[in-house]
Formats: C-alpha cells, sequence, structure tokens
C-alpha cells in the first residue's frame, strides 16, 4: 500500500467514526474475508493460450455510522492477485476502499459514494477486446454524488454527478482513461404500477492515448417501468445521442448522433425461481482510449435450493464499434453456472464454471474455468 492510499483510508475511517462519536450514531464493524481460487485453460485469456490456477485475497474491515438520518460506511482492504503464468510482483498486493454515505430528509437526500478496486491487466482485456501482453494490475475508481427531491408524491427530480479513471503500475497498451458526466432525471409515477421518467445526461471521454480522440456525449433518454403483477416487471427506455469528437490522431473535429436504449424483464418463476433478461445499447470508453457504442445482452436465472443453498446460471454477450459506423471492433460472450452453500451463518462457500470467447480484428482468446469463492465475516462490533 502506498503512503498517500494508507493516509487516505485512514483520514476515511478516522472522519467517519469521528463523525459517529461526534453525533451519538451507532457504531458497528465487521471484518471480511474472501479467497477466489480458479484453474484454467487459459489463465491470461490470451490468443496464445497457457493453461494455470489464479488466486485472489480480499481482506478488509467495515465500518457503519448510523446517524438515523444520516449513514456512514467505509470498507478498506487489501487485495492480493496471483497467476501461476507470471511472477509476483510489490504491486500485485494493492489497498481497494468503498465510501458510502447518505443524508436523508422527508423531501429530499443527498448520497455519495466513492470505489477504488484493483484487478489483474488479464481482466480488462475480455472486457475491453484490449490484446497486449503486460502483466500487473489496473487500478481503476470511481465515485458518484447524487440529490433526490421528491417534489409531489407523484414526482421527483434528481441530479447525479459521476466520475471514473483508471491507472496502470507499469507501461501498458492500454489508455489512462478519465470521464465526468453529469444527469438529471425527472421521475413520475402515472399509476401505482407504472412510471414515467426522463433523463438528460452529458459526459467528457479523455484518455492520454495517441490514436484515440477525446470527445463529449449528450443524450436525452425518455423511460418506462412497469409492474404487470408481483411476479413480472419491465423496464424500458429509448433516446438519442449525440457524440461530439474533438480533434486529434491526425482526425478533425467531427459530430455523430445515435441512439440509446434498453429493455429489461425479471419474471419470478416461483417463490424460489427467478429469471431476468436484459439489452441495452450505449455509448462508452474501451482501455484503448476509443468511444465506442457498445451493444450488450444478458439473461440470468437463480434458484434457492433451500434456506442455505442456491444455484444460478448466466449468460452475457456484447459488441463494441465505434461511434463513426463501420464494423464491430470486438465482441465477447461469457456463460457460466454457480452452486451457492452457506457453512454458517458467517461461511458461504460458491463453486463454479465458466465459459469465455472474446473476437477482435486481429485475433481471438476463449478460457474453460473453474472456480471455488471462500468468504467469512465477522462482526468486530455489534
Amino acid at each position: 500500500m502506498t503512503r498517500n492510499a494508507a493516509l487516505g483510508t485512514a483520514a476515511a475511517l478516522g472522519s467517519a467514526l469521528a463523525a459517529g462519536i461526534a453525533f451519538g450514531a451507532d457504531i458497528s464493524a465487521d471484518a471480511f474475508f474472501l479467497q477466489r481460487l480458479e484453474a484454467s485453460d487459459n489463465i491470461g485469456f490470451e490468443d496464445d493460450a497457457e493453461s494455470g490456477v489464479g488466486a485472489t485475497t480480499d481482506l478488509g474491515v467495515s465500518f457503519l455510522v448510523d446517524g438515523g438520518r444520516y449513514t456512514l460506511r467505509a470498507s478498506p482492504g487489501l487485495r492480493f492477485n496471483y497467476q501461476s503464468n507470471e511472477s509476483v510482483e510489490p504491486e500485485d498486493v494493492a489497498p481497494r476502499l468503498n465510501l458510502a454515505a447518505s443524508w436523508l430528509r422527508p423531501r429530499h437526500q443527498i448520497t455519495a459514494t466513492f470505489n477504488f478496486v484493483p484487478r489483474p491487466i488479464s481482466e480488462t482485456r475480455f472486457e475491453n477486446g484490449v490484446s497486449q501482453d503486460s502483466d500487473g494490475l489496473e487500478l481503476n475508481g470511481s465515485g458518484s454524488l447524487g440529490f433526490l427531491y421528491q417534489a409531489t408524491r407523484r414526482d421527483s427530480f434528481s441530479a447525479t454527478l459521476t466520475g471514473d479513471f483508471n491507472e496502470f503500475l507499469e507501461d501498458t497498451e492500454q489508455a489512462r482513461t478519465r470521464s465526468v458526466g453529469l444527469s438529471g432525471a425527472w421521475r413520475h409515477s402515472a399509476t401505482p404500477r407504472t412510471t414515467l421518467s426522463l433523463t438528460p445526461s452529458v459526459e467528457r471521454f479523455t484518455s492520454d492515448s495517441d490514436t484515440a480522440r477525446d470527445g463529449i456525449e449528450y443524450a436525452l433518454v425518455g423511460g418506462a417501468e412497469h409492474a404487470f403483477s408481483e411476479a413480472l416487471s419491465a423496464s424500458a427506455s429509448a433516446g438519442l445521442s449525440v457524440v461530439a469528437l474533438e480533434s486529434g490522431a491526425g482526425e478533425d473535429s467531427e459530430v455523430q448522433p445515435g441512439f440509446t436504449g434498453s429493455l429489461g424483464l425479471d419474471y419470478a418463476a416461483t417463490p424460489d425461481t427467478s429469471l431476468s433478461l436484459s439489452v441495452s445499447q450505449d455509448v462508452d470508453q474501451s482501455n484503448e482510449g476509443d468511444i465506442n457504442n457498445t451493444l450488450a445482452g444478458g439473461i440470468g436465472v437463480t434458484h434457492q435450493i433451500n434456506d442455505w443453498s442456491s444455484i444460478g446460471v448466466s449468460g452475457a454477450v456484447s459488441a463494441e464499434s465505434s461511434v463513426l459506423g463501420g464494423d464491430e471492433d470486438s465482441q465477447t460472450l461469457e456463460l457460466s453456472s454457480r452452486y451457492n452453500y452457506d457453512l454458517t451463518r458467517d461461511w458461504r462457500v460458491s463453486v463454479g464454471y465458466s465459459f469465455r470467447v472474446r473476437n477482435d480484428e486481429d485475433e481471438s482468446a476463449r478460457a474453460n474455468t473453474v472456480f471455488l469463492n471462500v468468504s467469512r465475516n465477522l462482526s468486530l462490533l455489534p
């Protein structure tokens, strides 16, 4: 852990605890442990497949300060990553931090979050379709600040400021990216089962890539949510977006209109079995710094076997292409299954299997992986 990270973690914890003590709030603390073990026929998820094993260990403490009208949560910890095809380096141990705060009043609320999580670069290859051979970690940070005002019984207005950044501990072909966004929303309860919404937003994307251009996305999206019954609900949104690409990388500035939208379905087939479906089209930034259209879909089924065990299967597919049009740059597919079992009230185990495929412009990769997760929560302050 770096000196700045350690000081930041200590300051966050100190502030949360001091605020709780000063205002007489309830304070609780839990220690957490998560161990993930996996074996794969392509442990680095690269075109040149190499089998191996990997391990990820998370250790930390979570503090909760509950003052009634406000809550503060700080969860600092350490993450250790290991892959058998790579040598262990000091940067494989990195800090992680989750912060959350909320302040509630009868007609309005303010929320804030910050998350800082390290992960192996090999994981980002699959998620962003980037092919490169660098080892090490990507450090990803994200945060939000939101305000909600309940104007009437049926109408509410909100505004949210978001930010995201990623950093690498060594040179890599992936770009260091930044994004800052601002969105507003009006939500109207048309009926007890139907809610309508209108959301304008603006987001700026930047990177240090020599081949990608910075840009700003403007969007206006309308949405609807409807509960057909206690077991079936659906949501849909659609709108227009405009991406203004700045000049750079040997190209002039351009403005490209587009479409953004989503569909979602949740169905409880039985009290113990649920199904979810989703499809979305949005603008996002790859780890190469490019601003792309991303079309994604997912399906998930979970079944509660009894009070202490459950099973689940899921599938996800995505395709990325330039906002300027043309062929798809990358496609990804992931299928997974999992069995969860509560050994005790505090000990949990899950075992599963996943199959992943990535096709890029120049190469592709696929991996079969089996994994075991073991987690433990321990109450430190009741």
